[in-house]
């Protein structure tokens, strides 16, 4: 039986041998579709079709996924100023392992795709939000994406461009704005958040005939954070429920994956394999991109169940909160307040 700790170093193994090493195992069709595809998309970038050709840059790439074909995807993401996706892209081209035959073009591409990082990340922008009344628990989304907790407050890295932002929080008005920033530029924003509690009123001989219906009004704003908390928990568990299932389903795949990839090295010797062993290969290189793909989508819905039910918490929770003993100091005496 392997244990918790086991698999995930051979899922890691895994990984580490598919990215840009699996050149030998190539078929001649592979490498020339490859080729082709590569071909169209300097056509296309020549006749100035960026979209185009950075269509064919992937393609290839994800046939080949080599240094070479990785270099030009991230030239053609920086040429249409998606400056995020091209410093990740030759990020990992230039940490990609060099294999013991790899061409000199391979090397020549990692330190390419280096020195294209260095000159890329300060043309990154980035956008600072801060957000008042300070201490209130919020929801923040940059272009319809929900920006994590932990980077609320921070410099969050965008694209050149015009961007939409939305701040929403249990008992506060949504707020929208459109932010545009420029190459390098670093902006700083703060958004205040307006209550939708209605304010206090002064006591006065006429507020005995409008209390009931300041009561009621407040029974309904009352009403109305409850269903939004329970709104948010059911989120939240639908989300954890889902992303943890995702994770597993990723986690086994790996698993999976690993065992086929090393029943088929057994048959290799070297870099050469047999044809009967072709199918057990493929089979673990799909399944390893399948739990790529499932890993990282299951930690994103667990990561935001345990967001949503942390933020909206249940009644009982909220009142163990409340009621906890507190310490109170003055200069003449000493106090505890709350329930023990």
């Amino acid at each position: 039986m392997i244990s918790p700790l086991a698999a995930g170093v051979a899922i890691a193994c895994a990984f580490a041998l598919l990215p840009r090493t699996a050149v030998a195992q190539a078929t001649t069709a592979e490498r020339e579709t490859s080729r082709s595809l590569m071909d169209e998309g300097d056509s296309f970038r020549e006749a100035g079709d960026l979209h185009r050709a950075l269509e064919r840059y992937r393609a290839a790439d994800a046939i080949m996924h080599v240094p070479t074909t990785g270099l030009e995807v991230a030239r053609a993401q920086a040429q249409l100023n998606h400056l995020v996706d091209a410093t990740t892209t030759a990020i990992e081209v230039a940490n990609s392992a060099p294999g013991p035959n790899d061409p000199p073009l391979f090397t020549h591409a990692r330190t390419a795709a280096q020195a294209m990082v260095e000159a890329l990340r300060p043309r990154v922008p980035s956008l600072t939000l801060k957000v008042e009344p300070i201490g209130v628990i919020y929801e923040l989304r940059l272009d319809s994406a929900l920006v994590p907790e932990g980077a609320h407050g921070l410099p969050y890295k965008l694209d050149p461009g015009e961007h939409v932002v939305l701040v929403q929080a249990p008992g506060y008005r949504p707020i929208s704005e459109r932010i545009t920033l420029a190459e390098s530029q670093r902006i700083e924003r703060t958004i205040r958040l307006v209550s939708t509690k209605p304010p206090p009123r002064l006591e006065s001989s006429q507020s005995a005939a409008v209390k009931p219906r300041d009561t009621n009004i407040a029974v309904r704003y009352q009403q109305a954070e409850l269903d939004a908390d329970t709104a948010g928990r059911t989120r939240g568990y639908v989300a954890l429920g889902t992303g943890g299932a995702v994770l597993v389903a990723g986690i086994v795949t790996g698993i999976v994956a690993v065992g086929l990839s090393e029943d088929a090295k057994e048959k290799c010797s070297g870099q050469r394999c047999p044809a009967s062993a072709e199918p057990a290969i493929d089979r673990a290189n799909t399944l390893a991109n399948v739990s790529n793909v499932m890993l990282p989508l299951g930690a994103v819905g667990v990561a935001y169940g345990l967001f949503e039910l942390l933020t909206h918490l249940s009644d009982d929770a909220e009142t163990a909160r409340r009621s906890a003993p507190t310490l109170a100091i003055s200069p003449t005496s000493v106090s505890i307040r709350g329930r023990l």
